[in-house]
């Protein structure tokens, strides 16, 4: 495989190199996080960017800790 093939299909090398309006939600959180799957459960349990970006620091703590399997005490 070239390296091109590869980069065109890795969602942070597509960050880089055409910004952030050439991912969807689930890529630009997933290249954030570091994994996609946890992106996926985060815009699905606060129902979308917009819900996740707005969300309250309390409540998203704990929620993203649930999410995550964190133990925060």
């Amino acid at each position: 495989m070239r390296l091109r093939e590869t980069s065109a299909q890795d969602p942070k090398s597509r960050l880089c190199a055409a910004g952030a309006a050439a991912l969807s939600d689930s890529e630009l959180v997933g290249a954030l996080l570091g994994n996609p799957g946890t992106a996926d459960r985060l815009l699905s349990r606060f129902g979308g960017l917009e819900y996740l970006a707005r969300a309250a620091l309390p409540g998203s703590v704990q929620n993203l800790s649930h999410i995550l399997g964190w133990v925060i005490g």
